[in-house]
């Protein structure tokens, strides 16, 4: 008896029973198999093989946890899968996730089937779950080190996740790309990550943010007209040609490229240090949530806050005490990285950016993600249980981001982790 199992999409939001249940019993009915449908919880069954759309390109990856399989019965003695209406011989095991042999965390488990379209949560947990105090010691580029800038590509698919080196950045830019994911573009400089990944491709954006921090990049591969300009603006890109990178076998390709951080800053060791730009300062700054304040900063007391970055992407922040930051949360569910430590910042930047589409197109046809961030707009700082709405500015490539009150004073941030999102600014939160 065939069994159908059926839910929604964490990744797009589709009702994944609406998107393949026609093409299924098609392909059943062609082979004159009998289809008896039954509506069971969505969990994840394993590596089977399917067409990855959320990567911007074609190929054979692993099936996400909540993607929709259909169990089939031997074909000619075959044992099969079949994902989206198409008949493949069923693939082996796959090993665990983390190519550093790291404790990787329980799988959250997948929603329950729904009857309809549904996008992801856009609110985190109540309650943040505490893994201990972040790191609030360092100051981000501190040139009391000797090293340099060093920026690395780390995507955020369904597949991609749990990440390994995140927690060691001193600050991390998060972009939209096409088919509505998110990448990271993780810089390094205070802490060297012991191994990081995966790397991914590069973008066009890339190319507007890194100079102002440094010149290496470690990448996948990017377009040709990306990988041109890189070399136009003195990029040193540093990939899997390179020698410093591996696959690693617990993963399939295209999600299974890492670094290790010792070897990446060997490459990377002729740049010099470079500065955030920001002002730093610990001491909470004086606002309007403090009684008495006269014309300070604008500020609201805040314990969590989602923004929605693509129909299917929503990236959450709430408020931890305990760690002395902001946890992160992916669509609703804990960020963890490979070790199942919770992921936080000290603060959280939220730019309001102008996103469109640009040309065509990716490697399965979606059109290419413009993100603007020369110019300047409205965003949000979070630290200390705050949330105070200010301006940001940056005047050109090489210049740093600039975040500043009504009276143009600049806003401090205190040591520690910093994730900076490029958000559309229609969708930044009120």
């Amino acid at each position: 008896m065939w069994a159908w199992q059926s839910g929604i999409d964490v990744e797009s939001g589709v009702s994944v029973t609406d998107r393949i249940r026609p093409r299924a019993v098609a392909a059943l009915a062609a082979v004159g198999l009998a289809l008896s449908i039954t509506t069971v919880a969505v969990r994840d069954r394993g590596p089977a093989q399917s067409v990855s759309v959320e990567d911007g390109r074609e190929g054979s990856s692993p099936a996400a946890p909540g993607e929709v399989t259909l169990a089939a019965p031997p074909i000619g003695g075959v044992q099969t899968e079949v994902v989206g209406g198409v008949v493949d011989p069923a693939p082996p095991p796959s090993a665990t996730t983390n190519p550093a042999a790291s404790p990787t965390p329980s799988p959250t488990p997948s929603p329950t089937s729904s009857a309809g379209p549904s996008v992801p949560s856009t609110t985190p947990p109540a309650v943040a779950s505490s893994a201990g105090r972040l790191d609030l010691s360092r100051s981000p580029f501190s040139a009391g080190s000797g090293r340099p800038v060093l920026a690395v590509k780390i995507s955020n698919t369904s597949r991609d996740r749990p990440q390994q080196g995140l927690l060691d950045a001193d600050v991390v830019f998060e972009e939209l790309t096409e088919a509505g994911i998110t990448r990271f573009i993780a810089l390094y400089q205070a802490k060297i990550p012991t191994t990081v990944g995966p790397i991914r491709s590069g973008r066009i954006v890339d190319a507007d943010v890194l100079p102002a921090y440094g010149r290496h990049i470690a990448i996948s591969g990017a377009r040709p007209d990306v990988l041109e300009l890189f070399d136009q603006r003195g990029f040193l890109t540093i990939s899997e040609d390179t020698g410093v990178m591996f696959r690693s076998s617990a993963r399939r390709a295209p999600y299974n490229l890492y670094a290790r951080g010792p070897k990446l800053f060997n490459v990377a060791r002729d740049s010099v240090a470079a500065s955030t730009g920001w002002v730093h300062d610990d001491a909470v700054p004086l606002s309007e949530c403090d009684p008495g304040a006269a014309r300070g900063l604008p500020c609201r007391p805040v314990e969590a806050l989602s923004v929605r970055m693509s129909r299917g992407a929503v990236t959450g922040w709430r408020w931890d005490a305990a760690a002395g930051g902001f946890r992160r949360y992916q669509n609703g569910q804990r960020h963890t990285d490979a070790s199942g430590t919770h992921i936080g910042a000290a603060n959280v930047v939220v730019l309001g950016v102008e996103i469109s589409e640009g040309g065509c197109c990716d490697s399965v046809g979606n059109r290419l993600t413009v993100t603007n961030i020369i110019g300047s707009g409205t965003a949000i700082v979070l630290r200390d249980a705050r949330r105070h709405d200010v301006r940001w500015a940056k005047a050109s490539r090489t210049a740093p981001i600039r975040l500043t009150d009504d009276l143009g004073r600049d806003v401090p941030l205190r040591d520690g982790p910093t994730w900076v999102m490029m958000a559309p600014r229609e969708n930044l939160p009120s």
